[in-house]
């Protein structure tokens, strides 16, 4: 007969080293959850610098601009700027006859001369001079009272089929042919033929007028 001899751990034992266990685990995820704590201060802590610093940088940036365009202002504007009821004083100043011609935003005509002086005119009115110091002067339009004849109510375009549709529309054509040839640039003419549709609303009569008047006051500006 074979005897094995066993040694049983007395139950207060298993007891200290169960509680050990849990002590041990216990202190673990404590220092584990203060690890945590610690990251993620750490982490708003740099998220706060840098939305500060940011919104430090974004306002200095903006003032900085502000006080660009205010100093802008004070250099170039109300120091070069002043208005004027008669432009013939500032005129004086042009040496050269040479001189370009373009069209703005606004449908007026822009003359550019070599020595530097600029006109701008609008409905036939010199509306802006810049002279050759890079002053710019507003003249002010005239006082003055217009009689005028009441207009005829424009008729209907013609129809298609009508002797007189063809050759308003080729006469049409023809002046939009030399309007172009002036003003070359594609976005100009786009810009042009914009303010002819808002003003003649389709009607080949108004846009007959139009094209015109336009052609007028271009040769004319000088």
């Amino acid at each position: 007969m074979i005897v094995k001899n066993s040694q049983q751990i007395s139950p207060a034992i298993c007891g200290k080293i169960i509680f050990l266990l849990l002590s041990f685990l216990l202190y673990t995820q404590l220092i584990f959850s203060q690890i945590q704590n610690i990251h993620n201060v750490t982490e708003n802590s740099t998220k706060h610098i840098l939305v500060a610093d940011t919104g430090q940088i974004i306002k200095s940036t903006h003032q900085n601009a502000s006080q660009r365009a205010d100093n802008y202002k004070q250099k170039y504007l109300l120091n070069f700027v002043d208005t004027a009821y008669n432009a013939e004083p500032y005129l004086v100043s042009k040496k050269d006859c040479e001189f370009v011609k373009s069209i703005d935003a606004d449908g007026c005509v822009i003359i550019r001369y070599s020595d530097g002086l600029v006109k701008k005119v609008c409905n036939g009115y010199i509306s802006e001079v810049i002279t050759q110091d890079g002053r710019l002067h507003i003249i002010r339009p005239p006082n003055y009272v217009r009689d005028y004849v009441m207009r005829v109510p424009y008729p209907p375009n013609p129809a298609a089929t009508a002797n007189s549709s063809d050759w308003l529309n080729a006469y049409n054509l023809s002046l939009l042919d030399k309007i172009e040839k002036l003003l070359k640039n594609n976005a100009t003419i786009k810009e042009y033929q914009s303010r002819e549709k808002a003003n003649c609303r389709g009607n080949i009569y108004r846009e007959i007028e139009y094209k015109t008047i336009f052609l007028e006051e271009f040769f004319k500006a000088n």
